[in-house]
């Protein structure tokens, strides 16, 4: 997948399509194309994807949560698959907002949470997409993850 944005080529792969990159670009000189005639920079982001080669967009979103149980509820952090799915199905029927943007999002708040000692807070992963009762905590991460809102102090990450 290549993206760009904000003067930036983005290009999501795994390792080894990472090594091929290194190898094409070895003949441009740093920051160019030759092909474009524009400057680029180029970032492999791989950390989403981790080599999860096969599984579906529900599985590598499941995944994306911690394993084990919580200690604040009792029950498992990547919860239903059944569940994550339906949630998923109608979260991206509701919100239009793609794939990557969906995991990136939900694992940078993973990770923020886990940073401040709150894993054991994490919802499960399918209440996390929608709650009946809450609405949707991935459609504010997301947005608070486009805005730029991750490393500001403020109420929804801490």
């Amino acid at each position: 997948m290549i993206e760009y944005r904000e003067s930036k080529v983005y290009i999501r792969g795994t390792e080894r399509d990472l090594e091929e990159i290194r190898h094409l670009a070895k003949d441009f000189s740093p920051g160019s194309s030759f092909l474009l005639q524009v400057p680029v920079v180029v970032e492999v982001l791989i950390d989403v994807v981790e080599a999860i080669d096969g599984a579906t967009f529900e599985e590598r979103f499941r995944n994306l949560f911690p394993e084990g149980f919580s200690t604040q509820h009792g029950k498992r952090f990547r919860g239903s698959p059944s569940k994550v799915k339906a949630n998923l199905k109608r979260f991206k029927k509701e919100f239009k907002f793609d794939d990557d943007i969906i995991l990136e999002s939900t694992k940078a708040y993973i990770d923020k949470q886990i940073e401040l000692g709150k894993k054991q807070y994490l919802p499960q992963a399918h209440f996390f997409v929608y709650h009946r009762d809450r609405g949707s905590e991935l459609e504010a991460a997301i947005e608070a993850y486009i805005h730029g809102d991750l490393n500001e102090e403020n109420d929804f990450w801490t």
